[in-house]
């Protein structure tokens, strides 16, 4: 078994990676998105990641690793706009959603520090919040406008797959 602090950052690790792909994901959404308000909380959404992402890596730093670099894992850059719909961007953000709930659950189950866990609060917080908005917005979707569900078919499986690879 691994000990707590390697447990830790090898969990701020793929959180700060979630975070890092919820940006670019939710930017490119609110970019395909035409519904002017779910495009403005998408954009809203990309911010706040890239934002958590900034704190996680702060955390990081408090563990002395400073030398972190991001990887692609996602390819959703790749996605064309007419194969884009917006029950398949509901999709991949409550799946984006989820998983960082995942991570910051377990980071606040082994943090220590109560500075550490008042922010993995917060950020489950915020991710929560997030979700319960896409799950409204997916009920109001109309899901026979989708001319394609390549996120949810592609995308999700891909980017889930990756980020849980350790």
């Amino acid at each position: 078994m691994q000990n707590l602090p390697n447990k830790l950052t090898e969990n701020l690790h793929s959180a700060i990676h979630a975070e890092h792909i919820a940006s670019s994901c939710f930017g490119y959404i609110a970019s395909l998105t035409k519904n002017g308000r779910v495009r403005a909380k998408f954009c809203t959404f990309a911010d706040l990641a890239k934002n958590d992402k900034e704190l996680l890596i702060e955390r990081l730093s408090n563990f002395g690793i400073t030398d972190f670099a991001l990887e692609d894992k996602c390819e959703l850059c790749k996605l064309k706009p007419e194969s884009f719909s917006l029950v398949g961007a509901l999709n991949l953000g409550l799946e984006l959603a989820s998983i960082s709930l995942k991570f910051y659950n377990e980071l606040l189950g082994t943090s220590e520090r109560l500075e550490d866990k008042n922010l993995f609060r917060e950020l489950i917080k915020e991710k929560t919040e997030q979700k319960d908005f896409l799950k409204k917005e997916k009920r109001f979707a109309r899901p026979d406008k989708a001319t394609s569900d390549f996120i949810s078919s592609y995308c999700i499986p891909e980017v889930a797959a990756k980020l849980w690879n350790k």
